[in-house]
């Protein structure tokens, strides 16, 4: 598979990656992987929806800010 995510980032608890040519990302849980974890989509650098878990984790939500990604409150 061709790594085709041009911004990445780490928190203590997860790792988040984004193609901003795509649109789209994902999350992962450095322990859990996966199965703590779901994609992240966009539309013109802000986020539109995700999947994965029921409330989007707090420090991928920081992530994505510092990655310079908007993020509507209602994904806080």
């Amino acid at each position: 598979m061709i790594d085709d995510f041009n911004m990445k980032t780490k928190t203590p608890h997860y790792q988040v990656e984004v193609n901003t040519e795509r649109q789209r990302g994902f999350f992962e849980h450095h322990i859990h992987g996966d199965e703590v974890g779901g994609g992240l989509w966009f539309e013109d650098n802000v986020l539109i929806d995700y999947d994965g878990t029921f409330e989007l984790p707090k420090e991928v939500f920081t992530a994505l800010i510092e990655m310079g990604i908007t993020v509507p409150e209602e994904f806080e």
